[in-house]
């Protein structure tokens, strides 16, 4: 789905020429005044539009957990994901695929789940994300935590932008403890207090779930690499 929200953030950042592609099936909100996502995009600016799945009726029929062929790298100038890597169960090459479709220029929107429940294989660290396209080539435009509650009746609101600096001062706090021997942090994470634990009757109607999170991150392609790099999570002491 595309809200208001993100519509706005289409026109601030998004180059709005050119190849316009999305990840599965994406249909905007009534609020953005839309019917397709086709019309959305080609309102931007974009003379063209591409979406990709598998379910036969997407205009690039491919599934994200195989290579996309090399045919299709490099075609888009925008390529938006409103909630599809997180259901890719290889989702290394899923997120392969949004490096290799985007050109030189061109700029990814992601949108994916910090917390959710049943719906997805994955819920997704916002430094995934920075670190994954930053180390391939990326640089990174805007970020946030995107919080939504009641999406059916009250729509969507910002619960707080998502400042990369702040978890690297929290990054830099958890290498300082590890380096130290000091494991207080993993002892904290994974403290159990009985208090908190809630089990819900099998016959309950409805499960009470914490409203849904999302990571928020718009980057700009500056360079083509030559191969896909994977960074290692900082939380930890560099091997040697």
């Amino acid at each position: 789905m595309i809200d208001l929200y993100s519509y706005n953030l289409f026109k601030k950042y998004g180059p709005n020429r050119g190849t316009a592609a999305m990840l599965g099936d994406q249909i905007p909100f009534d609020s953005t005044g839309f019917k397709t996502s086709s019309e959305m995009m080609r309102s931007l600016g974009y003379q063209d539009f591409m979406d990709i799945d598998y379910n036969g009726k997407a205009r690039v029929n491919h599934d994200l957990n195989q290579p996309l062929p090399a045919s299709q790298h490099g075609v888009a100038d925008f390529l938006y994901d409103g909630g599809v890597l997180e259901h890719v169960a290889n989702i290394g090459e899923g997120l392969t695929t949004v490096v290799r479709i985007v050109r030189v220029g061109g700029v990814i929107y992601l949108l994916n789940p910090t917390n959710d429940y049943g719906e997805s294989y994955y819920n997704l660290d916002p430094m995934l994300q920075r670190d994954f396209f930053e180390a391939n080539g990326f640089e990174t435009l805007y970020s946030a935590l995107y919080h939504r509650r009641n999406l059916r009746l009250k729509g969507i609101r910002i619960l707080q932008r998502f400042a990369p600096k702040l978890t690297e001062r929290a990054r830099q706090m958890f290498q300082k403890k590890a380096a130290a021997g000091d494991d207080g942090m993993k002892k904290f994470l994974f403290h159990d207090n009985p208090r908190h634990i809630q089990i819900l009757p099998a016959e309950k109607k409805y499960w009470s779930l914490p409203a849904i999170t999302c990571s928020l991150y718009v980057g700009i392609k500056r360079k083509v690499q030559d191969r896909i790099v994977w960074p290692h999570q900082g939380n930890y002491v560099a091997v040697k």
